[in-house]
């Protein structure tokens, strides 16, 4: 779905994102990159997200959170109980930065039951901000905005992968 970017140190090669907890993304140091940058906490996008989708009527299944070693760049994942799909769940991500590497991002999609996987498809969900302004505003009713039309999304994507079981593919090209 929403992929980490790789960031580049100058120590120790490459920072990779590992798996986390939301209270340690709550008590993550703030940045302070001066007037014009507005920080989108990540507890703020942590509380919007469960609530929305409570709001909303939906079921949080499962949460996955993950983070670089300094919690830099974030990042949650909500699986959503759905009985709509038998080898597709639905799912809200988000990935969020403190640092200028990564835009605020989100969007809902589906997750592969057998590997995890996540996807949406195109930017009929998705959403990317930067920190500037009023964007805690934005992307407050941005998440809303994507969560009221959750099951529109994830009902193309289950029809997507159906209409793609049709296609034939012969082993050479696969």
């Amino acid at each position: 779905l929403i992929k980490f970017v790789i960031i580049k140190s100058t120590k120790m090669g490459y920072k990779k994102p590992r798996e986390t907890t939301a209270n340690i993304l709550s008590q993550a140091a703030f940045p302070n990159h001066g007037d014009t940058y507005t920080v989108i906490r990540h507890k703020f996008l942590i509380d919007a997200s469960k609530s929305l989708l409570a709001t909303h009527g939906f079921n949080i299944v499962n949460e996955v959170y993950k983070a670089t070693a300094d919690c830099n760049i974030a990042q949650g994942i909500y699986h959503i109980e759905s009985t709509k799909d038998s080898e597709l769940g639905m799912m809200f991500a988000w990935t969020n930065s403190y640092n200028k590497q990564v835009r605020f991002q989100c969007g809902i999609g589906a997750y592969v039951f057998v590997c995890n996987n996540g996807m949406v498809s195109g930017d009929m969900s998705t959403y990317a901000r930067k920190h500037t302004g009023k964007a805690d505003h934005d992307i407050h009713t941005q998440i809303s905005s994507q969560i009221k039309s959750a099951n529109k999304y994830y009902t193309k994507l289950i029809n997507d992968k159906n209409e793609m079981r049709k296609i034939f593919l012969p082993k050479k090209d696969q």
